[in-house]
């Protein structure tokens, strides 16, 4: 995240924007890319998510739209790491 910024009023406050860095790809990329995803990589894939969820969820915010295309990856090669 780069940047919070505190609303005037609480009490009108009704959105939130994230704001980060420009990623190389995403999940979705990675998966289509036809580059094999071995069976370690895929467990570490998946280890980053549930990592992320459970943070996200420890601090009662909850995602409703987890999906490959949201999931923002350091690029196409083979340590891929999840933001």
């Amino acid at each position: 995240m780069k940047q919070v910024i505190i609303p005037p009023s609480y009490d009108e406050f009704s959105d939130v924007y994230i704001v980060s860095e420009i990623m190389d790809a995403d999940l979705r990329d990675v998966l289509d890319s036809g580059e094999p995803v071995g069976i370690v990589q895929i467990k570490y894939l998946m280890w980053q998510l549930c990592n992320a969820l459970a943070y996200l969820h420890d601090c009662d915010i909850m995602h409703r739209d987890i999906k490959p295309e949201v999931c923002t990856t350091s690029g196409k090669t083979n340590n891929h790491r999840i933001y």
